[in-house]
């Protein structure tokens, strides 16, 4: 009955079909050769035809044309996928999904495989980003656009990806509001990353998510904890987002929350990779709150290694050095030393001892290096050499003090 409906088409394709009054027989026919029609054939037949592109509806057969002729190919469609054994089902509806027999929202028809099949508010929230008619229409017959791939998570993060950065910025300075919703269309999808790891890694490296008035990938971000950043360094995920998505943050995608850990190991290791590098009056209050939350952190080798590359330690010259490169002054390590402002902590973190404390914690010494003196000897035997002399003779002295 189906292909008896699509007689019109089959003509318009080159296909000849026995006439209907020889269905009796059938027997007879294929004993002499004629094939039954499958979807093989079919395919075939739109593919000698060249109808394996996107076009206007005016440049498909005119039978096509009618929604009432292709509902009738998709009956077509349907019955002769069912009778396509299992172990050729896959190839045989790819090359299906390569012919152009789908309307798309744009009034062209198109492949399913150029195509997505996605609800009105999904093509309305990336119909923004891609303005090529990428979508099954709707009213396309159900046998049709069920076999049209569904527009998921994967699908989204190629599109997302291939917008760039630029792209996504400009769209959120003009629609603020389109990100958030983006984002509730990913949780509301949140399942899919359970059942594909791969697109946690894409999406925490989209840039979609928002810091105060900028997206940037989820990787350097943090969302709101318990921690609030006294020194603003901390890159930290906007707090409505935070609140909202927090279960999708977290639990999906494996972003981390704001807690003095995370802060002192990945956000402010971060701020000082960036330019401009924190001011001095920020390192220092860096070592203030470090001095202050000492007890918490003290035997977390984690945030000790992170720290300790770290520039914290002003010296007497005003410069901040990598605190174990920077020496407690003493007498005695004046006499190996020198007066060299560089080789010392400055004078107000000397005279604290919880200061003194954390910058012991990061590396400061009281004790000479003997890396630090071999250099030393090396910087005297350079020298005049009765300066070099006597110099020579306090270092002695000061390893023996």
């Amino acid at each position: 009955k189906e292909a008896v409906e699509c007689l019109p088409l089959f003509e318009a394709l080159n296909l000849s079909i026995v006439h209907a009054d020889l269905r009796p027989y059938y027997n007879v026919l294929k004993e002499v050769g004629v094939l039954d029609l499958d979807l093989d054939a079919l395919t075939s037949a739109f593919h000698a035809m060249g109808l394996t592109d996107q076009r206007d509806v005016a440049d498909v057969p005119e039978w096509l044309r009618s929604p009432a002729h292709r509902q009738s190919v998709a009956q077509l469609i349907d019955v002769l996928l069912g009778r396509v054994p299992k172990d050729k089902l896959a190839g045989a509806q790819e090359r299906l999904l390569d012919c152009s027999v789908w309307l798309t929202v744009g009034g062209a028809v198109a492949p399913a495989s150029w195509l997505w099949r996605g609800d009105a508010a999904t093509r309305s929230l990336f119909g923004l980003l891609d303005s090529d008619d990428m979508w099954v229409a709707d009213d396309n017959p159900d046998a049709l656009s069920r076999l049209a791939d569904a527009f998921d998570l994967a699908a989204a993060a190629e599109v997302l990806e291939g917008a760039g950065a630029e792209r996504l910025q400009a769209l959120h300075s003009a629609r603020p509001g389109w990100v958030t919703d983006l984002i509730a269309w990913i949780d509301d999808r949140h399942a899919e990353l359970g059942l594909q790891p791969q697109l946690k890694t894409r999406f925490r490296a989209l840039p979609i998510w928002p810091s105060g008035g900028v997206l940037r990938a989820l990787d350097g971000l943090s969302v709101p904890g318990d921690f609030a950043d006294p020194l603003k360094l901390a890159q930290v995920l906007d707090s409505d987002v935070g609140g909202s998505f927090r279960t999708l943050l977290l639990t999906h995608l494996g972003a981390k929350p704001l807690d003095l850990k995370t802060y002192l190991t990945d956000q402010v290791p971060a701020a000082f990779a960036l330019d401009p590098r924190p001011a001095p009056e920020t390192k220092r209050a860096l070592v203030h709150l470090l001095a202050r939350h000492i007890g918490q952190i003290r035997d977390d080798e984690a945030v000790q290694r992170k720290l300790r590359e770290l520039p914290l330690a002003e010296c007497e010259d005003g410069e901040f050095r990598l605190p174990r490169l920077v020496y407690l002054k003493s007498p005695e390590l004046g006499l190996v030393f020198g007066s060299l402002g560089r080789r010392y902590i400055h004078p107000s973190s000397a005279g604290s001892p919880g200061l003194v404390d954390a910058l012991r914690w990061l590396g400061i010494s009281d004790a000479p290096e003997p890396l630090d003196i071999t250099l030393r000897v090396d910087e005297l035997l350079r020298s005049e050499p009765g300066a070099a002399r006597e110099a020579m003779r306090s270092l002695f002295r000061g390893l023996v003090d």
